[in-house]
């Protein structure tokens, strides 16, 4: 059964937003810097990626500036429950 976060499929992202959103189910949140390492691009394509993610309605901003981190805008157990 397809994974989905608020009704968008996981399937339908790119790799890059594939591999932010697995390090976020496993790791709980994630910034741009660790982005940066987990897609291998530079902080402004990691940055450009979690926006499109927000956007979208998967993720979710938290904090502003050096301290802001991206969770999912769902709980770890609604995305288990709908494998």
């Amino acid at each position: 059964m397809p994974i989905s976060v608020n009704g968008i499929l996981i399937d339908n992202l790119s790799l890059q937003q594939k591999l932010i959103v697995q390090f976020i189910v496993d790791n709980g949140q994630i910034t741009s810097c660790q982005a940066e390492t987990v897609v291998n691009v530079k902080q402004r394509r990691a940055r450009a990626i979690l926006k499109e993610l927000v956007n979208q309605g998967i993720l979710e901003q938290q904090g502003a500036y050096k301290s802001t981190v991206y969770k999912l805008n769902c709980t770890k157990k609604d995305i288990s429950q709908k494998q």
